[in-house]
């Protein structure tokens, strides 16, 4: 078997029995253990995998902020910031879950109010630091502003607007190819807007 397939699988049997048994008893009644042993494997592959369980329910973030991703956003002379921060950060297609995985999650959102509140703590930890490397962007590179008139937080506030867009409409609706294509879909909308 392929080593990427097999990996692949053993993700998502993990996400499978992490959903399933957060479904049966909540996710504050069920451990890594139970997750583990679930998915037959060690504690030890569950973390090779995955961070922590709410990761094995959530899935991987959708953006993936690292040192590198984020001295990259810092450090590099771009046109297009909304595309630097996605190419820097984003995830391949395949880790974009089904409509029936939303819908799963969804669910286990209102049942699970520790699990939504991780999920939103993960969320503006990830937008805070871009928008810090944004910062830094431009008092680097001042050039890259394409509205210079207007406040510098402002802008990166608008950046970082449409990033979160991008991302949740990749997750939720049938735009379903990327986030770049969520991104330019946002876009090409604003442009067709008249004021």
């Amino acid at each position: 078997m392929d080593r990427e397939l097999k990996r692949r699988e053993t993700r998502e049997r993990i996400v499978e029995s992490a959903t399933d048994l957060v479904e049966e008893h909540g996710f504050d009644n069920v451990t890594v253990e139970d997750i583990c042993t679930k998915a037959g494997i060690s504690r030890r592959t569950f973390f090779n995998y995955m961070d922590g369980k709410d990761e094995a329910v959530l899935g991987p973030a959708p953006l993936t902020v690292t040192d590198d991703a984020l001295r990259r956003i810092a450090e590099t002379q771009a046109d297009n910031l909304v595309d630097l921060i996605i190419s820097a950060t984003s995830h391949p297609c395949s880790d974009i879950p089904d409509h029936a995985t939303v819908e799963r999650r969804r669910a286990i959102f209102v049942a699970n109010p520790t699990l939504a509140a991780l999920a939103l703590t993960r969320r503006r930890t990830t937008f805070t630091a871009i928008a810090g490397a944004l910062e830094e962007h431009f008092e680097s590179f001042p050039g890259d502003r394409l509205l210079p008139d207007q406040p510098v937080n402002a802008e990166i506030h608008a950046i970082i607007e449409i990033v979160q867009s991008a991302v949740s409409i990749t997750a939720h609706c049938d735009l379903r190819d990327n986030v770049r294509g969520a991104a330019s879909f946002i876009t090409d909308y604003a442009r067709r807007l008249e004021w």
